[in-house]
C-alpha cells in the first residue's frame, strides 16, 4: 500500500500556477486533474469552462444540459466555440428539436466576451448572431467557413452584415472573417461600428464595401487581409486608408496576379497613422516606393515581399539614400528582383543595400 509522504505533498496555492504555465493542455488530462483533489478542481474547472469548443450538435446539448444541472458553472464561461459538424450520414435540415434548443440556450448565455461560430453555423450565419440574446458583451467575433468550403452541400459559408448586426454588437472589438462569402448591406442609417482590429482570410466580398462600415466611426487600427483577389481587395483597402487611421496593415495575397490599380501611388491620401506595413505577393516597383514614401511618412516597420517584386538593389539603395520613411526602424525585403522571372540578388549586388540599411540604422531581415 502507498502512502504519500508529507514532504512530497503538493501546496494548493502551486496549483493555479501549474496550470497557468502551459496554454496546451488537453482537455482528458485536467479531467484527471480535476478528480485529484478539490483544490484541483475549481482552477480545472475555470480553465475548461472559460471557452468551451464544440464540434457537434450532440456536444451541445451534453453541454447544455451540465450547464442548466450546475449553475455554478455559467459565471466561468468567458467565450463559446461553436464549429458544429452534423453527423455525416444526415444533412443539418435534420438536426433533432433537443439539440436545436440547446443551441438556443447557449446562444442566449449572459456575459460572453468572445463567440466563434463554424461549421454549419457559418452558412447564413448571421441567423445565429441574431439569436445571441446578450451579444452587447462580445467583444471578438470570429466567422469561420473552412470546415464547409469544400463541402459539396448547395450553401456555401456566407454573412450579411448590415447596420442591425452593427447596433447589435456595440462592445465589438475584433471581428474575423475567415472562408466565406461577405454581404455588406449599405445603411441609411449612421452606426457606430468601434472593431479595432478586422481580420480577413479568404473572403469574398460580394455586396458593398467595408469602407461602409466605417462611415461614422475611424476605430479601426489593424487589417489583416489574406487574399486571392488582389483586383477586388486593393481598391477595398485604398477606401479603408482614406477613411481609418489604421496602425497595422498586413495585406497578403496568395496569387501572382499584379493588379491594375495599386494599393500606393501618386493619388493615394496621406496615411500618417501608418506605423506597420506588411505586404506580400503584391505588386512592388521603384514608384511604389516613391509612393509608400510620401504617404506613409511615419511607418516605423516595413515587410515587402513574395516573388513579384520589381525592385533592383540600386533602385532600395536610392530609396534609403533619399531620406524617405525618416521613422523606419525594421525593414523586410525579399533580396531578389522579379524581372521576370525572380532572380535573388548576389553578394556583389546586396552589399550596397546592406550598407545604405547600416548608414540608416535600421535592422533588416
Amino acid at each position: 500500500m502507498y502512502t504519500r509522504h508529507p514532504q512530497s505533498w503538493l501546496i494548493d496555492d502551486l496549483v493555479p500556477v501549474i496550470l497557468e504555465s502551459d496554454d496546451h493542455w488537453w482537455a482528458r488530462d485536467l479531467l484527471r486533474l480535476a478528480r485529484v483533489s478539490s483544490a484541483w478542481l475549481g482552477p480545472v474547472r475555470r480553465r475548461l469552462y472559460a471557452c468551451p469548443t464544440l464540434h457537434s450538435f450532440h456536444a451541445c446539448s451534453l453541454l447544455a444540459g451540465t450547464l442548466k444541472g450546475n449553475s455554478c458553472l455559467l459565471p466561468l464561461l468567458q467565450g463559446i466555440d461553436l464549429r458544429l459538424i452534423a453527423g455525416s450520414n444526415r444533412d443539418f435540415g435534420v438536426v433533432t428539436v433537443k439539440e436545436m434548443a440547446s443551441l438556443r440556450f447557449i446562444l442566449s448565455l449572459d456575459g460572453l466576451h468572445s463567440v466563434t461560430l463554424g461549421g454549419e453555423l457559418a452558412v447564413a450565419a448571421e441567423r445565429f448572431l441574431h439569436s445571441l440574446a446578450n451579444s452587447h458583451t462580445v467583444t471578438e467575433l470570429y466567422i469561420d467557413g473552412n470546415l464547409r468550403v469544400d463541402s459539396i452541400m448547395s450553401r456555401p459559408p456566407s454573412l450579411e452584415w448590415d447596420e442591425v448586426m452593427a447596433f447589435k454588437f456595440p462592445s465589438l472589438k475584433t471581428l474575423k472573417l475567415s472562408n466565406l462569402d461577405l454581404d455588406v448591406i449599405s445603411s441609411p442609417l449612421p452606426f457606430q461600428f468601434e472593431v479595432m482590429d478586422l481580420v480577413l482570410d479568404n473572403v469574398n466580398i460580394t455586396t458593398g464595401y467595408l469602407s461602409q462600415l466605417f462611415l461614422q466611426s475611424s476605430s479601426l487600427q489593424r487589417l489583416h487581409v489574406l487574399t486571392k483577389q488582389a483586383s477586388v481587395f486593393h481598391e477595398q483597402i485604398r477606401l479603408i486608408l482614406s477613411l481609418c487611421a489604421i496602425q497595422t496593415l498586413h495585406y497578403e495575397v496568395q496569387e501572382d496576379t499584379p493588379s491594375e490599380q495599386p494599393i500606393f501611388d501618386h493619388e493615394s491620401s496621406p496615411c500618417s497613422s501608418l506605423r506597420h506595413l506588411h505586404l506580400s505577393g503584391v505588386h512592388v516597383d521603384a514608384q511604389t516606393l516613391t509612393s509608400i514614401g510620401r504617404c506613409c511618412q511615419n511607418l516605423e516597420e516595413m515587410s515587402i515581399s513574395g516573388r513579384i517584386v520589381r525592385v533592383a538593389p540600386g533602385d532600395w539603395v536610392a530609396f534609403l539614400n533619399s531620406g524617405a520613411l525618416p521613422s523606419l526602424r525594421d525593414l523586410r525585403i525579399p533580396w531578389g528582383t522579379y524581372y521576370p522571372p525572380f532572380k535573388p540578388w548576389s553578394e556583389v549586388c546586396g552589399q550596397p543595400v546592406l550598407e545604405a540599411l547600416t548608414l540608416r540604422d535600421i535592422h533588416v531581415q
